[in-house]
């Protein structure tokens, strides 16, 4: 609440005036503007309702920001959860390579040597692979980009 005390200044009343008594009542019912041009408080008046109009940018912004916030945590929410997904998701398959490489270990040490000549060196095909994964992740990055004209 904002509250305005003038000293008599020849406006006929005795001791001090209260100007204002709410700032919201007086821009509820703002006065006539012949009654702005007469008014000794029409210049505070005009500061009031820029006042106002200022307040009401500052609500605006709270607003926004209010929003921005919910936006923001449930963008973090989501996020952790796809993360918690993606984090199991490497669990599980760094277990199966694991039960994979003890397999494969156990297949080599009971095969024959004529059976470990056919195959490829172990780093061979980890590059054969690597190579084969490349080439589908180009693949699809160009089946999901938009065609070109050039006419």
């Amino acid at each position: 609440m904002f509250e305005f005390a003038l000293l008599d200044g020849g406006l006929g009343g005795p001791g001090p005036l209260t100007a204002l008594a709410d700032l919201n009542a007086l821009v509820a019912t703002p006065p006539p503007s012949s009654a702005l041009q007469r008014s000794p408080f029409a210049g505070l008046d005009a500061e009031l309702h820029f006042q106002k109009a200022g307040a009401s940018t500052v609500a605006i912004d709270n607003k926004i920001e209010q929003a921005m916030d919910l936006v923001k945590s449930h963008l973090m929410f989501a996020v952790r959860e796809e993360v918690d997904i993606l984090k199991e998701q490497i669990k599980e398959l760094l277990e199966k390579n694991n039960q994979l490489e003890m397999e494969n270990s156990l297949l080599r040490s009971s095969a024959t040597p004529e059976t470990l000549s056919q195959l490829p060196p172990p780093g061979a095909a980890a590059t054969a692979n690597a190579a084969a994964a490349a080439a589908a992740a180009a693949a699809a990055a160009n089946a999901t980009q938009p065609a070109t004209s050039t006419s």
